[in-house]
């Protein structure tokens, strides 16, 4: 909300052509490039349809990263991770509605967690944020039913 406050009276610089406005413009939104990752995020072997038949705690689990952290991604996510451009949450929401594949009725976006310590850290929780608002737009249930041990 503060985001949307302040941009008001200081707009965003898009962050990959640097025109005035929004954080990624529309002309630059469909230039990114995603590399859609093949393999387990825990053992790195390869999926069958989305899904690792190794791993048996991600059984039946679709496993779906859209991009590596990298170029114009990295930069994203580095400027909302770090310089607090919080309103970069909904680019990534949008990313995600757009390339993500149909989900069938009842299904529930889980995301991995953020680890407490950068929460506090930072203030809020990108990942959250990021799911959140993708969850909504696909009106979808948003579960955070991971936690983590650490």
């Amino acid at each position: 909300m503060l985001d949307s406050l302040f941009s008001t009276f200081a707009p965003h610089y898009c962050l990959s052509c640097d025109r005035f406005g929004r954080q990624i413009c529309d002309y630059c939104f469909y230039d990114i490039e995603l590399s859609i990752r093949e393999t387990c995020m825990v053992c790195h072997r390869l999926l069958q349809r989305q899904q690792c038949r190794t791993c048996r705690n991600l059984h039946r689990v679709r496993q779906i990263v859209l991009g590596e952290r990298e170029g114009i991604l990295e930069r994203m996510m580095d400027e909302y991770k770090f310089a607090c451009r919080r309103e970069t949450h909904r680019v990534f929401a949008q990313l995600l509605d757009v390339h993500m594949p149909h989900f069938p009725a009842g299904s529930q976006i889980v995301p991995i967690p953020t680890a407490p310590s950068h929460i506090r850290r930072r203030g809020f929780d990108h990942t959250r944020d990021i799911y959140k608002r993708f969850a909504t737009t696909r009106e979808l249930a948003y579960a955070p039913l991971l936690s983590r041990l650490h």
